[in-house]
């Protein structure tokens, strides 16, 4: 019996070393974070576009792209000839009614003094009151035409609409715009914000607060911490997304907005979470599956795990720890003899 023991021990080991190699990878329990990947662009809090209020020819601009402006600062002038030239008869018929009020509270004053005297009738001192009252609303009249004038010149100065960091100068001193032509584009100069769009198929997984981990291209690979702040209500039809907005913590103020940002959503932590390669999981009749090595066999097995978009995916069920998973299930036979090899961690 000993000699039939040992030679089927031998048997089994032969078959063994005999038997194909099979790449496997070992279920670990692990703390691990859910996290969702992303590519998002640097979005200033604040972004305006500045338009002249009135069309004509640029003679003036006074900043260019990349400069810090204070809302109100002059930023350029629309050539303002003809309503300078306006501005100047106007203020010149307000002085001209200013005399001629004066004269006619003059001439006023000298007929009420002859009335007491009897040298005016009354008809001669009314003519002369209904003088000043008609010249006083002359003056009203042209002092508000005067004032539309100097309102009108205004349009022709353009401003900063808020204080912050000139973007985009599309327009040159020369060029002819009108009130639809864009002059600059300012953003905010406060903090950054990272924005992104999430597939409607995992937004809904997306909370306020969520922490993040941000890397911005061509900053010598530097990553900085994140925080959802935003998380729009409602999916935009043309994407299929959501908007999802980030803070970024001790963020450069030299940051440009538009710079593409790799975004790493940790949106959620597991400890003693059991997790597998996704390319070692096969589908079949609407049900996940992977073939596990037990002893030198190659069993199916059904499985349950969170179907999330990443290389690695959470089981929930039907494996445990230490069990050996073939790396690529289609590669492996249920009920074949195989010689488990295990796979190199690319993680």
């Amino acid at each position: 019996m000993g000699v039939v023991l040992v030679a089927a021990a031998l048997f089994a080991v032969l078959m063994v070393t005999r038997a194909p190699a099979l790449a496997v990878v070992t279920v670990k329990s692990e703390a691990i974070d859910r996290v969702l990947a992303a590519v998002g662009r640097v979005r200033a809090e604040e972004r305006v576009s500045v338009f002249a209020r009135a069309a004509g020819q640029v003679v003036k601009l006074e900043k260019d792209e990349g400069d810090l402006v204070a809302s109100g600062e002059v930023l350029g002038q629309i050539d303002a000839g003809q309503p300078r030239a306006a501005l100047a008869q106007r203020t010149a018929a307000v002085a001209g009614q200013r005399r001629q009020l004066a004269q006619s509270r003059r001439d006023l004053s000298r007929a009420q003094e002859l009335l007491g005297k009897g040298f005016v009738t009354r008809a001669g001192f009314e003519t002369a009151r209904l003088a000043v009252e008609r010249d006083e609303q002359e003056l009203s009249r042209l002092q508000a035409a005067t004032d539309e004038a100097a309102s009108r010149l205004e349009d022709f100065v353009i401003r900063a609409p808020m204080t912050g960091r000139i973007l985009l100068r599309p327009v040159d001193p020369g060029q002819v715009v009108d009130v639809r032509t864009q002059i600059f584009e300012i953003v905010s100069a406060g903090t950054p914000e990272v924005e992104t769009d999430v597939d409607e198929t995992v937004a809904g997984a997306i909370r306020v607060g969520m922490m993040a981990r941000l890397a911005p291209t061509g900053m010598n690979d530097e990553v900085f911490q994140g925080k959802v702040i935003f998380v729009a209500p409602r999916v935009e039809p043309t994407t299929g997304g959501r908007t999802v907005r980030l803070s970024i913590n001790a963020a450069p103020k030299e940051i440009p907005p538009g710079l593409s940002v790799d975004v790493n959503i940790t949106v959620e932590s597991r400890d003693g979470a059991l997790t597998l390669p996704r390319g070692a999981i096969a589908r079949s009749d609407g049900s996940s599956y992977v073939m596990v090595v037990r002893s030198n066999k190659v069993i199916r097995q059904t499985i349950v795990f969170i179907d999330w978009p990443a290389d690695r995916v959470i089981v929930t069920s039907g494996v445990r720890a230490g069990d050996q998973v073939a790396l690529d299930p289609l590669s492996a036979t249920e009920g074949s003899t195989v010689r488990p090899i295990e796979a190199p961690d690319k993680r």
